[in-house]
């Protein structure tokens, strides 16, 4: 009999709320997602909590009361309730409670009514209310735009009191742009400006009840043909040719005329290419806000690729659009030239490598080296999906130093039986990204990362003492064509040496919803190479994990059907005892970083998350549990793979998304990052 918890269940029924209280229909619980928790020894015990609005949104000031439906609670003792947040509890009952939400509130605030089974204290049930108080305008991020090129550019008010009314109360927006008025609490500055030149403006909105929020802006339109990027960056691609792994790290430079000059490697089934020149006759374009197209015509191909770009547009993410049947996205960032010699990168570093090994066979690694200023490794130790065991294996090599103009350096790595030529490409002194560059196209494929370690040689299991997130890829071929496994992990430490973790998990076609194990044993070596067995449902797992002495790192999976390869990282906004108190509307890009299916290779150039809803380019609902940072999102369309999406909150400028998709060839893991 398979084991899962009772606090699977609110997830779906917030969800629900959520679509109730936007007068939206079809709210489904998925068959995957059960309501009851199964307790070993037999008895079935199930917590459902309602409200009495439907909703879980309760303005300041307000009663809203929270019902329990307890299942199998043979004796009738019903539930105790606890509160964790802004407000108080009232008028308790074994099945009903009301909370008070403050008086008080600026924007909007959480706070979470756990239910705990008198009967059998070790089940519970919790629900998320938000008190939505004072409206007030997160300052909003607009971007430059161009003349005669359509902008669009969101603003949204948390708290107050829907309809609302957008009105530009002061100055004047450019010519050409306007300012929508829905009665949401998101509005858009939409049109196409007309005239080059600097605004300022007065954005106001006034709630249902009066209240009264404003935001000072400016917005600069340059000529049609200047683009938002400007310098010289470095990228890293993954993806598929003819569904078979195709992995490309090069740089891009933009003149202040929009020129693109740079290189790049590339290996697929179809090309093997290194140091690959970008022609000179290459102009990147601003499509709108901060998205655009960027053209790499080489000897090569005339390719071109949609990017979105951050608020500082020194990084974002890019995805490839012409039609060449190359199928690559991943993240490119401006590029610190002062790294760029074997100096600035000496030291301790933790690696990971994915892709295939030429013949359709998937290929990860996950390791720890140390480089000298000679471009000397030692000290370096591996595992493999392709191992046959769980002993680490040897890493050798030398690495040439990068030249001073792109930051391109070359490396042999030895990694086992296994020679690697690869280039690679500094990020700056604690980030390198590696690609393969040898000119066969049968031979490996990979491409990956090095990240600076710290701490090596005094690493222990308290690495897991802050929450992390492990995101996983898995991927093998069936009828020749690639079969994905997703899935987002998130570590908690009990005790040194075991962690509780939760899960979920998109693995060919089935997906098993947030699965909470607890005593799992968690290992670290003072070199900063660990293990964590786990079991999900009935399956037994044994992770390999080289940490990077600060919450993240690399992992594999040996032996696993699905060849799993992974990214940690730590929930630096997360603490067992601070859960996260405010999320505030905040704007997003990003997206696929590491495909393990041909479709869909996901690029999101401007998303709106807050209040519960989800806006720009996707419109939805989302439900965040503060005590994990957990956030189960419902979207109007397929994005990684499923409408229905799961995250984590990583900390104030990242969240990391996968798919629930039921196609084994869709689902995907994405990035997102705040601007």
């Amino acid at each position: 009999m398979r084991v899962v918890t009772v606090a699977r269940a609110w997830y779906w029924m917030l969800v629900c709320l959520s679509l109730t209280a936007a007068s939206l229909s079809g709210c489904h619980k998925s068959s995957s997602t059960p309501n009851v928790g199964v307790v070993t020894g037999g008895t079935t015990l199930a917590i459902a909590l309602s409200t009495d609005t439907g909703s879980t949104v309760v303005l300041a000031g307000s009663q809203m009361v929270v019902t329990a439906t307890i299942v199998n609670d043979a004796q009738n003792k019903g539930v105790t309730w606890t509160l964790t947040g802004p407000g108080s509890l009232l008028n308790a009952t074994t099945t009903s409670v009301t909370y008070q939400a403050p008086n008080s509130v600026i924007g909007a605030e959480f706070a979470t009514i756990t239910a705990t089974s008198i009967a059998d204290t070790t089940q519970s049930t919790a629900v998320t209310l938000t008190t939505n108080g004072t409206p007030t305008i997160p300052q909003p991020v607009l971007f430059p735009g161009n003349q005669n090129t359509n902008y669009v550019s969101y603003i949204n008010v948390v708290g107050g009191a829907a309809p609302y009314v957008w009105t530009i109360s002061a100055g004047k927006l450019p010519d050409g742009l306007s300012i929508s008025n829905t009665g949401s609490s998101t509005t858009a500055i939409v049109g196409k400006p007309s005239t080059i030149g600097s605004s300022s403006f007065t954005v106001q909105v006034t709630d249902t009840d009066g209240l009264v929020a404003t935001a000072n802006l400016s917005l600069q339109i340059n000529n049609q043909a200047s683009c938002l990027l400007n310098g010289q960056y470095v990228y890293q691609l993954n993806g598929f040719v003819g569904e078979k792994t195709a992995v490309r790290a090069g740089t891009f430079s933009v003149d202040s005329a929009g020129n693109v000059t740079g290189q790049f490697d590339l290996k697929s089934s179809a090309a093997a290419l290194a140091s690959q020149a970008v022609n000179t006759q290459n102009l990147c374009q601003t499509y709108t806000q901060n998205f655009g197209v960027l053209p790499m015509g080489s000897t090569f191909a005339n390719e071109s690729f949609n990017y979105a770009v951050g608020q500082t547009l020194a990084s974002g993410h890019m995805q490839q659009n012409d039609g060449t049947g190359q199928l690559m996205a991943g993240p490119f960032t401006q590029q610190d030239t002062t790294s760029f010699n074997l100096n600035a990168l000496a030291g301790d570093w933790v690696f990971g490598l994915v892709g295939d090994d030429g013949q359709l066979n998937r290929l990860a690694y996950a390791g720890r080296l140390s480089l000298n200023a000679g471009g000397v490794i030692s000290a370096g130790q591996f595992d493999s999906t392709a191992g046959s065991g769980f002993s680490p294996s040897v890493v050798n090599g030398t690495f040439a130093a990068p030249d001073t103009k792109y930051g391109r350096g070359t490396v042999t790595l030895s990694l086992g039986s296994q020679n690697f030529p690869l280039s690679y490409y500094v990020v700056d002194a604690n980030h390198v990204w590696l690609v393969s560059n040898d000119t066969s196209t049968s031979t490996p494929r990979v491409s990956g990362q090095l990240t600076r370690q710290t701490g090596a040689g005094l690493l222990d299991a308290t690495v897991f003492k802050m929450p992390s997130v492990m995101s996983l890829w898995g991927m093998r071929y069936a009828q020749s064509a690639p079969v994905a496994t997703v899935g987002l992990l998130q570590l908690l430490q009990t005790s040194p040496g075991v962690v509780t973790v939760q899960s979920d998990v998109a693995s060919e076609g089935a997906y098993d919803s947030y699965n909470l194990t607890t005593g799992q044993p968690v290992t670290m070596t003072t070199t900063g190479r660990g293990t964590l067995g786990l079991t999900i449902g009935t399956v037994s797992h044994r992770f390999v994990l080289y940490s990077d002495g600060a919450g993240g790192g690399f992992v594999v999976e040996p032996q696993s059907v699905t060849n799993n390869y992974g990214i940690l990282r730590a929930q630096t906004i997360l603490t067992l005892q601070n859960p996260i108190t405010s999320f505030l509307t905040t704007y997003y890009l990003g997206g696929t970083m590491n495909p393990v299916a041909t479709s869909p290779i996901t690029n999101l150039a401007q998303l709106l998350i807050g209040q519960g809803s989800i806006s720009g380019g996707i419109t939805g609902y989302y439900v965040l549990d503060p005590p994990t940072g957990r956030m189960t999102f419902s979207a109007s369309r397929l994005i990684l793979g499923g409408s229905d999406v799961v995250g984590y909150v990583l900390d104030q400028k990242h969240v990391v998304l996968m798919g629930d998709s039921l196609s084994i060839q869709n689902s995907q893991i994405a990035w997102l990052e705040a601007y």
